[in-house]
C-alpha cells in the first residue's frame, strides 16, 4: 500500500556498502542510485571512489578482484523493497558458499554490485508497504541463521532490540536517517558481531563472514518474517461525546475493516447494477436505429467484439454481394444533416459526460472532506471515494483495456475500426479491417518488425481502396477517415505510433548532457491513455486514510497501468547503469580485467541487456531470471553475443503469468522470455538456445547442477538425432517451473518466486558454463 507520509527525501540519499558501522545501511554490496535517485551523478561518484579505494587495499593484501556481480531487481521495487530483494538474494548466495554447497575456484574474491531504480508508483523511499512484522515470527528466523556468540538470554534480548529498531524505521512518517538512533543502531551493530550465523565453523577458512553480511542476514530475518498491516497513530482527540460528522466516519471506517475493501467495491458494483443495464439498453437502441434503416447486417457493440469477429468471418465466407448491396444502401442514406445520427451523436456524448464529469466532481468532493477533516480524526468517508472511483476508473480505463486487448489477440488495432465501420453502414469495410487483422496475427510471428509494419500499411491501403472503388461517389466522412489511416501510417514511421508495433525495449538515439547520454524515447499512444487511466486512482488516494485497505486494492491495478512506464524506465536505468560500470572499469585496469556478471530479475532483466549492449567491454555471463523482456529481444544483436564470454542463460517458469499474460498482453502478443525461454539468439555458426529442465531435471537443486556436462550431453544427443553438427552458441534456456511456481496468479503468479537456495544454486551454475569444457570430447 501506499501510505501518505511526510517522510524526509534524505533516506533516498543512503549509502548501502561495507564500510560504515550502522545497522540500518551496512551491506557486503554496493547500492548504486540510477535515474531519479541520482540525477546529478554525485552519488555515483562517490560510490566509484569507495570501489576503487577497496578494490586497492585488496590488491595490496593480494586478494585482487577476480569477479564483479551486478544485479538488477525487477519490477514493483521501491527503495526498501529494493534492497530487500538484494539482502534475500545475496545472502543466501554468501550462506551457501560458507557451507560448502557452492564451490569456488581458490582465487575468487568478488566484488557485489546492485542498482536502485524507482520501478514502482508512487512515493519512493524506505516505507515497508507489507506493513508490521510479527516479532515471534522474526524470531524464528533469527534462530535458523544465527546462534548465540555467548548467554542465549543476551542473544534473545539482543534481536528482540534489533527487531524494535527495524520496526520503527520502517514505519511511516519514520525517517530511516534520524540522527536520534545513530548511537543506539552503531551499539546494536557491535552486539550483533558477537553472534555466529548457524551451519558455518568459525575455524573454517573463508568462514568470516564479509563486513556488512550479518547485518543484511538480520534485515533478511525481518523482511522475510510474516506481515500483518500498514499500522498509523491515533488521529482523534479525548473528548467526551463523538459529533455526528466523527460517528459516520466510525462507522465507515468499521464497515471497511469489517468487511473488506474488495466486499465494498463488490457492493458497490451491485448497486450500480441499473446504471449497466441502461447501458445495455442504449447499445440495444442504437442498434435497433442502424438496423432500422436496412443497412445490411448486424452490429454487435464494442463490449461483444468477439460476437462481431465471429459475424465477420461468417460474412467474409458466404456473403459478400450482400456487404456490396448494404454499402450501396448506406451510403445512399448517409446524410451530415440527418437527425437521427446528430441525436445518437448527442446521447453519447451526454452518457462521456456523465460517467466522466459526475463522478469526477464527487471525487473532489471527497477531497475536499478529507483535507477538512483531517483536523479532526484519523480517516476520512472512503465510501464516497470509492462509490465516485469505480465508474471513473471503468470509463478512463476502457481506451488502454480495449486496445491491449485487441492487440493481444490481432497484433493491430486496425480490428477496432470493424464494429465502428459496420455501425456507420459498412459491412464491406468492416469485414476488411478484420480480414487485414486477421493476417496480421497469422502472419506477422514470422516476419522481421518492419514487415510486420507493412501488413499495418496493406491494411490502410485496403480500407481506402474499398473507399474509392465503391462507384456512388466518395462520402466526406469516409475521406476524412482514409486520411487520417493514411497520416497515422506516415506518422508511425517517423514516430514509432503503434500499428502493430510495440516498443523495441531498446533505444539507439541519445542526448548527451553532462557527458552521459540521455535516452529519447518517445512516448508511444498507449502511454498517454494508461496515463489517462491512472488519474482516478491519484484522485482516490487523496481522498482515503492512509491505512485505508482500499490503497492495496489500488496499489495492484495501477501497477499494470505503469506497465509502459516501467519497460521505458528500465531501458534508461540499463544505459545510465552501462555509463557507470565503463567508468569504473577503465578507471582501474585491474578491475577492467575482472570477469564481469550480470543478473537481472523482471525488468532488472531489461535492465541488465540494455547495460550488455552500451558496455564497452567483455560480459562473463548474463543471467536472466524471469526476464520481462521478448523472448526474440537478441534478434540480430550479433555484436553483443560475440562480447559474451561464457553463457546468455534464461531462467523462466511456465507458473509465471505476469510474463505468461501480463506482459504479451501489454505488447502486442509478443512472448516474454521469462515465460517461454529466449529464442533467435545469433551465433556464429548457427546454433537454437540449448534448452535444459525437462523431465525433472530441476525438480529440486542441493547444489549448482553442472550445466558443462548436461550442454555437452544434450548437443551430443543432438547430433545423433539429427545427423548434423550441434554447436555451442552460448544461450541456455533453463526450465525452472519445478522450481519457482508459487503466488497468486492475478498478482503474478510465480513471478516472484525467486528467493529460494534452489534458484541460487541455478543461478551460480549458469555463471560456471564454460565454452572450451563443453568442446571437451
Amino acid at each position: 500500500m501506499t501510505p501518505r507520509t511526510g517522510r524526509r527525501t534524505q533516506d533516498l540519499e543512503l549509502h548501502f556498502d561495507p564500510t560504515r558501522p550502522d545497522l540500518r545501511t551496512r551491506r557486503p554490496y554496493y547500492l548504486i542510485p540510477l535515474l531519479e535517485m541520482d540525477q546529478s551523478g554525485s552519488r555515483r561518484a562517490e560510490i566509484k571512489r569507495m570501489i576503487l579505494a577497496e578494490a586497492e587495499a585488496r590488491r595490496v593484501e593480494g586478494r585482487g578482484i577476480s569477479d564483479i556481480f551486478l544485479f538488477s531487481h525487477g519490477w514493483h521495487r521501491n527503495f526498501f523493497s529494493a534492497v530487500s530483494a538484494y539482502d534475500r538474494i545475496f545472502s543466501r548466495f554468501l550462506t551457501l558458499m560458507r557451507r560448502g554447497r557452492i564451490q569456488t575456484p581458490p582465487d575468487f574474491h568478488p566484488l557485489f554490485l546492485a542498482v536502485h531504480w524507482h520501478s514502482d508508483t508512487g512515493q519512493d523511499g524506505w516505507i515497508d508497504r507489507s506493513g508490521r512484522r510479527v516479532k515471534s515470527s522474526f524470531m524464528q528466523n533469527v534462530q535458523t541463521h544465527f546462534e548465540p556468540g555467548g548467554d542465549l538470554s543476551d542473544f534473545l534480548n539482543d534481536f528482540e532490540e534489533i527487531y524494535e529498531l527495524f520496526s520503527q524505521v520502517s514505519s511511516p512518517d519514520i525517517s530511516i536517517q534520524d540522527t536520534g538512533m545513530d548511537a543506539r543502531a552503531r551499539s546494536l551493530t557491535a552486539r550483533l558481531d558477537v553472534h555466529r550465523l548457524r551451519g558455518v565453523p568459525p575455524a573454517k577458512p573463508g568462514g568470516e563472514p564479509l563486513p556488512g553480511e550479518r547485518e543484511m542476514l538480520a534485515w533478511r530475518c525481518y523482511q522475510e518474517a510474516e506481515a500483518k498491516r500498514v499500522l498509523i497513530d491515533q488521529g482523534d482527540k479525548p473528548a467526551r461525546y463523538n459529533n455526528p460528522l466523527l460517528a459516520l466516519s466510525t462507522l465507515l471506517k468499521f464497515i471497511i475493516s469489517a468487511v473488506g475493501a474488495a466486499a465494498l467495491i463488490g457492493f458497490l458494483t451491485y448497486q450500480m447494477s441499473p446504471v449497466w443495464g441502461a447501458l445495455k439498453q442504449f447499445w440495444k437502441t442504437l442498434n435497433a436505429q442502424s438496423s432500422s434503416g436496412g443497412i445490411s447486417g448486424t452490429y454487435w457493440p464494442l463490449p461483444q467484439i468477439a460476437g462481431f469477429v465471429c459475424g465477420a468471418a461468417r460474412w467474409g465466407v458466404a456473403h459478400y454481394q450482400a456487404w456490396v448491396d448494404g454499402l450501396a444502401q448506406g451510403i445512399r442514406r448517409i446524410d451530415p444533416n440527418d437527425m437521427a445520427f446528430a441525436a445518437q451523436a448527442s446521447l453519447i456524448a451526454n452518457l462521456l459526460l456523465s460517467l466522466l464529469i459526475v463522478p469526477t466532481l464527487a471525487l473532489l468532493l471527497s477531497i475536499a472532506l478529507m483535507r477538512l477533516l483531517k483536523p479532526f480524526k484519523a480517516s476520512g468517508p472512503p465510501f464516497l471515494a470509492v462509490l465516485a472511483w469505480l465508474p471513473l476508473q471503468l470509463t478512463l480505463a476502457a481506451p488502454i483495456l480495449t486496445i491491449a486487448g485487441a492487440t493481444f489477440v490481432f497484433r493491430t488495432w486496425i480490428i477496432l475500426l470493424a464494429p465502428i465501420l459496420a455501425h456507420f453502414g459498412h459491412p464491406l469495410l468492416a469485414s476488411g479491417a478484420f480480414w487485414v487483422s486477421f493476417g496480421a496475427a497469422t502472419v506477422s510471428p514470422f516476419l522481421r518488425s518492419r514487415q510486420s509494419f507493412l501488413l499495418g500499411a496493406v491494411g490502410l491501403a485496403l480500407l481506402a481502396a474499398g473507399l474509392f472503388a465503391m462507384g456512388n461517389g466518395l462520402v466526406a466522412f469516409d475521406f476524412i477517415c482514409a486520411s487520417i489511416g493514411a497520416a497515422v501510417f506516415a506518422a508511425s514511421l517517423r514516430f514509432n505510433l503503434p500499428l502493430v508495433s510495440v516498443f523495441t525495449e531498446r533505444v539507439s538515439r541519445y542526448d548527451v548532457v553532462g557527458g552521459q547520454r540521455v535516452p529519447r524515447i518517445g512516448l508511444l499512444t498507449r502511454d498517454l491513455l494508461a496515463g489517462l487511466a491512472r488519474l482516478p486512482i491519484w484522485a482516490l488516494r487523496q481522498a482515503i486514510p492512509a491505512d485505508s485497505g482500499v490503497h492495496n486494492m489500488t496499489q495492484g491495478i495501477e501497477n499494470q497501468l505503469a506497465f509502459f512506464e516501467m519497460q521505458r524506465k528500465g531501458v534508461c536505468a540499463g544505459i545510465e547503469a552501462a555509463d557507470f560500470m565503463d567508468d569504473l572499469l577503465n578507471t582501474d585496469k585491474n578491475l577492467g580485467d575482472a570477469r564481469v556478471h550480470l543478473i537481472g530479475h523482471s525488468f532488472g532483466g531489461l535492465v541488465m541487456v540494455n547495460l550488455a549492449r552500451h558496455l564497452g567491454g567483455p560480459v562473463q555471463t548474463l543471467c536472466l531470471l524471469q526476464a520481462a523482456i521478448a523472448s526474440a529481444w537478441f534478434d540480430r544483436e550479433t555484436e553483443l553475443m560475440g562480447r559474451i564470454q561464457g553463457a546468455l542463460a534464461c531462467v523462466f517458469s511456465g507458473y509465471d503469468t505476469a510474463n505468461g499474460f501480463y506482459y504479451p498482453f501489454s505488447n502486442g502478443g509478443r512472448l516474454a522470455a521469462g515465460y517461454v525461454g529466449l529464442c533467435d539468439c545469433p551465433a556464429d555458426p548457427p546454433a537454437k538456445p540449448v534448452p535444459l529442465g525437462k523431465d525433472g531435471l530441476f525438480a529440486s537443486l542441493s547444489e549448482p547442477p553442472r550445466l558443462n556436462e548436461e550442454i555437452r550431453k544434450y548437443l551430443r544427443d543432438e547430433k545423433a538425432r539429427t545427423g548434423k553438427p550441434a554447436p555451442w552458441g552460448k544461450s541456455l534456456n533453463l526450465d525452472a517451473s519445478r522450481l519457482i511456481y508459487e503466488g497468486d496468479p492475478k498478482l503474478g503468479g510465480g513471478h516472484d518466486d525467486i528467493f529460494k537456495d534452489d534458484v541460487v544454486h541455478l543461478m551460480w551454475a549458469t555463471m560456471e558454463v564454460d565454452g572450451a569444457a563443453i568442446a571437451k570430447p
